[in-house]
């Protein structure tokens, strides 16, 4: 993630000033790997002919290049000197990485898609920290890397991310076919895509408008997924990135949980270091049993109670224990996923004010509630996650169904018989 920098204003108007570039690729499935956390791949640009490792992030606006990273060949060169950025357009092209523990040591070459005249910062993402170079993962496993693959790039198309754990892959659309009535009748979860618009990013304390896109998305954690006959979990908001594993959670959001699910306070939780691509943090790490992601359809009830009616199919056995509005003991459901992994979903806490959240709070222009974290990549195992961009839709179903993954699709008519007949909307 690259939220912490700001871009000078001619910057700015470059970037309004350029059209779209149109990327060209084939439709089959990139190996990525998720060793790190986030998902990697291999890329080469016109000024570096050679692949090096570059992270694919949703919650990065601009597309970055690591000059230094790269031309040390060692995607780890520590920076010291002054910060420094430039801002130009360049064709990137992404290749296969190579599954396991070595992002190289597959020989892959095949050139797999090609973004061309993509905007890229020229920067040292983590350069503010002197002496430690930018990789991403923790302390005993990490990968340096040469490159963030932007959301500015990844706007303009629709991205499948099948994230089984040993092979993960991606695979490239110019969007994904079928409204969304079909992808619930084909047993798929649908969630509008909630663009945060974020109303600045930075480049060395400038401060300037921009318009960054983050995909904010509503869950619940700590909910009781073995009981749906009673109000369970936390609401919060997160915006998502796919270029960390860990999901981040505010210091705000994590005392809420602890208050409401009675786990230890912050102070007794251990302390870790987490490098992400903006830099290393020192923090209080935990777990998290359980996490829901919901299409929030409505605020009469909580996207938790709207997970509930959800997992029940809106078909409750008694009316003492529904979460339906009113007195009704069937409804209409909102779509939604259930994630309960056997290793939990691993949290890092940050103060609300560090500057990884800075980015997603100036967001002036729409009805959102407080961005509470960052969900990471790893919560993400074994589903198959489609962004679809150009339809502002995640589509989602898990790879296996199973006690750990979960989804349902969204039922318009509850009175249906079939699937076809629950998904159809007569409005």
């Amino acid at each position: 993630m690259c939220w912490i920098h700001y871009i000078a204003l001619s910057a700015l108007i470059m970037i309004v000033g350029c059209d779209d570039p149109t990327p060209d690729y084939d439709t089959f499935p990139i190996n990525i790997n998720t060793h790190w956390g986030g998902a990697v791949l291999t890329a080469t640009t016109n000024e570096y002919s050679f692949a090096f490792p570059m992270l694919i992030d949703t919650a990065t606006p601009i597309s970055v290049i690591d000059s230094i990273a790269i031309n040390a060949n060692t995607m780890s060169q520590p920076y010291t000197g002054a910060p420094e950025y430039t801002l130009y357009s360049t064709d990137i092209t992404l290749r296969s990485a190579c599954h396991g523990n070595s992002i190289t040591a597959c020989v892959d070459e095949t050139d797999r898609a090609l973004f061309p005249n993509t905007q890229v910062f020229d920067l040292h993402p983590c350069a503010d920290i002197n002496g430690i170079p930018c990789v991403l993962g923790t302390d005993h496993n990490n990968l340096g890397f040469g490159g963030i693959f932007g959301s500015n790039a990844l706007q303009l198309v629709s991205t499948r991310f099948l994230l089984n754990k040993e092979t993960p892959q991606i695979q490239f659309f110019p969007y994904l076919l079928g409204d969304n009535t079909q992808q619930c009748s084909s047993n798929k979860a649908v969630i509008d895509m909630t663009l945060s618009q974020s109303s600045m990013i930075s480049v060395y304390n400038h401060s300037v408008d921009i318009d960054p896109k983050n995909i904010a998305i509503f869950t619940c954690m700590g909910m009781n997924h073995l009981d749906t006959t009673t109000p369970s979990g936390t609401d919060f908001l997160l915006i998502l990135s796919t270029g960390i594993g860990t999901t981040i959670l505010s210091r705000t959001a994590y005392e809420k949980y602890a208050a409401q699910h009675n786990t230890l306070p912050i102070s007794q939780l251990p302390l870790t270091n987490f490098h992400f691509p903006s830099g290393t943090v020192h923090t209080h790490t935990t777990t998290i049993p359980t996490m829901a992601l919901i299409n929030r359809k409505t605020i009469s009830v909580s996207p938790c109670e709207e997970w509930r009616i959800a997992a029940t199919s809106g078909t409750c056995l008694s009316q003492d224990t529904c979460a339906c509005p009113g007195e009704e003991t069937v409804c209409e459901t909102t779509a939604a996923v259930t994630l309960t992994p056997t290793d939990e979903i691993q949290i890092a806490i940050l103060p609300d004010a560090h500057r990884i959240f800075q980015s997603f709070y100036n967001d002036p222009d729409h009805n959102l509630p407080q961005i509470n974290g960052i969900l990471g990549l790893a919560a993400l195992n074994n589903l198959d996650f489609n962004i679809d961009y150009p339809n502002e839709r995640l589509v989602i179903q898990c790879l296996a169904r199973s006690n750990e993954c979960i989804h349902y699709p969204e039922i318009s008519n509850p009175s249906g018989t079939s699937l076809n007949e629950k998904c159809l909307n007569d409005n």
